[in-house]
């Protein structure tokens, strides 16, 4: 866009910034915060959250059934595969500002 896009008590105005207000939290999960093992699981999943203090944690099967749900305020998560089917199911980290998706294997 090019020109005058508002004239405002005489001022032209042609170069618009919105910066969105953002809100930010030292116990918001990232990425790099979540560590799963191990991948392929067997019979026990691993699941570290190392900047989080209540997040709930869900899996799906790969027609998005749930197939697992908790709400933790722990660092550390165990979660027992041992009767879930073979293949690739999806793990849901949601903290209340993010979520987080990470593809697990079962064997």
């Amino acid at each position: 866009i090019s020109g005058v896009m508002f004239k405002v008590y005489g001022w032209e105005i042609d170069d618009v910034n919105v910066i969105a207000p953002s809100t930010t939290s030292i116990n918001s999960i990232k990425p790099a915060d979540v560590i799963l093992y191990p991948n392929p699981a067997k019979e026990t999943l691993t699941v570290n959250l190392s900047s989080t203090k209540s997040a709930k944690v869900i899996m799906y099967d790969v027609l998005g059934k749930e197939v697992f749900r908790t709400e933790t305020e722990l660092n550390q998560l165990h979660i027992d595969t041992k009767d879930f089917l073979k293949g690739m199911y999806m793990l849901q980290i949601e903290d209340g500002n993010n979520i987080i998706t990470k593809k697990i294997i079962k064997e």
